[in-house]
C-alpha cells in the first residue's frame, strides 16, 4: 500500500499531535517495509529527520483550514495513496478509499467551552468524523469507551492504541539533572512536578491547596508547575492567591523539549490530579525518566501508571497531601515506587504503537 500520513502541524510549532504524528511515521518504517510510507507535510515546513525509506512531500492547503475538505482532497489525488491517516480527529469526509483517524480525547465534549469559535468548526465534526473513517484509533481504553459512548461509533471499528514516550525520556544520572534545572531553570530545591496545560480539568486547585498544607508542615521544597495558560486558567489563578505560601510554588510555563527530561528526572514526584485525560502522556513520560507518578485513579490514567505509580481520587486532599509528603520524607520508599515506575513505562514503546497502527491500516484496507 501506499500510505499517506498527515504531517502538516509540524509546520505550525511544536505540539502533541504533531510529535505523535511524527514519531509514529519514524517508527512505522522498520515495521512496514511491505509498504510504501509517505509523510504528507506543509510546504512551509521542511523535511524532519526520518528513515531514508520514507518519502516526504509538502502540500499548499494548511491544517484546519475551512477550504481544506475541498482543496487537500485535490492534492492528495495527484499522490495516488491507498489509504490516508488523519492524526488530528478528522478525515477529508469525500475522499474516496480507506481512511484512518485518531483521536487524543473527548475533552471538548466533557468540558464544553474549552474550543475557540474556530476549533469548535473543526472538531465539532467528530462525530461524523468517526462514522466516515474506515477505522478510529483512540490513545487508551478510556478513550476508546468515550468514542463508542459518546459518538455512538461501531465497537468493531475503534481500536485503542496507546501512545509511548519520546527516546529522549529515559533515566539521567540524578547529580547531572539537577545540575541542569538548577543552572536552566532556577530549581535548586527538592521539587515536585506538574506539566499540562493550566486549564480546570487539570484540577490544579486541589493540588495547590494540598501543596499549601504540606508546605505548613515545615517541609524545604517547591511545586514546579510546568505548561501553557489555558482556557479558565484564572480559577487556578485564584487558588494560587489564597495559598498561605506562594512563594513556594514556581511557575515555569511552557518548557523547551531540552529541559523536560531533566526536570522529570530531577523531580520528586509527578502529580497529575486530572479530573479527565485522553492518554496522560507527561506519567508516562516521568515514569520513563524513573520519577514516581502520582496520579488521579480516572480516565486513562490507571491504564499507563498500572500498579506501579500512587492512584488518588481527585478530590481526596488528604490522600494527595499524604502521599507526596511520604515521598519527600522517606527516600527509600520514593525510590520503590520509582523503581516500579520505571519498569511499568517499558510496557509501552513506539515499535509497539507502530505494530499495532499498522495492523489496523492493513484492517482498513480490507473493510
Amino acid at each position: 500500500m501506499r500510505i499517506g500520513i498527515d504531517q502538516r502541524l509540524l509546520a505550525f510549532g511544536p505540539g502533541g499531535i504533531a510529535e505523535y504524528a511524527l514519531e509514529l511515521l519514524r517508527a512505522l518504517a522498520p515495521v512496514a517495509p511491505q509498504h510504501e510510507l509517505i509523510g504528507l507535510g506543509h510546504r512551509r515546513g521542511t523535511r524532519p529527520p526520518l528513515p531514508g525509506r520514507v518519502r516526504w512531500t509538502r502540500l499548499w492547503t494548511p491544517p484546519h483550514h475551512r477550504l481544506e475538505q475541498v482543496s487537500l482532497i485535490g492534492e492528495l489525488a495527484l499522490l495516488r495513496l491507498d489509504l490516508v491517516h488523519q492524526p488530528d480527529f478528522i478525515p477529508l469526509f469525500h475522499r474516496p478509499g480507506p481512511s484512518v483517524i485518531t483521536v487524543h480525547d473527548l475533552a471538548f465534549l466533557k468540558f464544553p467551552g474549552i474550543l475557540t469559535a474556530e476549533s469548535q468548526r473543526y472538531y465539532g465534526r467528530v462525530d461524523r468524523a468517526v462514522q466516515r473513517a474506515s477505522r478510529v484509533i483512540a490513545d487508551s481504553e478510556s478513550t476508546r469507551r468515550d468514542v463508542i459512548e459518546l459518538l455512538n461509533a461501531d465497537p468493531v471499528k475503534v481500536r485503542a492504541i496507546p501512545l509511548a514516550a519520546g527516546s529522549q525520556y529515559r533515566p539521567i544520572p540524578i547529580q547531572e539533572a539537577r545540575t541542569t534545572v538548577a543552572h536552566e531553570l532556577g530549581l535548586t530545591r527538592p521539587y515536585v512536578l506538574f506539566v499540562g496545560t493550566i486549564e480546570p480539568r487539570k484540577n490544579l486547585p486541589l493540588l495547590l491547596r494540598a501543596w499549601d498544607r504540606i508546605v505548613q508542615t515545615g517541609v524545604n521544597a517547591e511545586l514546579a508547575i510546568v505548561g501553557r495558560r489555558g482556557w479558565l486558567a484564572e480559577q487556578t489563578e485564584e487558588a494560587a492567591a489564597q495559598m498561605k505560601h506562594p512563594e513556594s510554588v514556581r511557575w515555569l510555563g511552557v518548557a523547551s523539549r531540552e529541559h523536560l527530561p531533566a526536570l522529570y528526572a530531577a523531580a520528586t514526584a509527578l502529580a497529575l490530579p486530572s479530573l479527565y485525560e485522553g492518554f496522560g502522556l507527561p506519567a508516562l513520560e516521568a515514569m520513563s525518566c524513573g520519577t514516581p507518578a502520582v496520579v488521579s485513579d480516572v480516565s486513562s490514567l490507571p491504564e499507563v501508571v498500572g500498579a506501579a505509580g500512587i492512584r488518588l481520587d481527585p478530590d481526596d486532599e488528604a490522600g494527595w497531601i499524604q502521599a507526596l509528603t511520604r515521598l519527600i520524607e522517606e527516600r527509600e520508599w520514593r525510590d520503590e515506587v520509582a523503581a516500579r515506575c520505571l519498569a511499568q513505562s517499558r510496557s509501552f514503546s513506539w515499535p509497539r504503537t507502530a505494530a499495532a497502527t499498522l495492523a489496523v491500516y492493513e484492517e482498513a484496507a480490507r473493510a
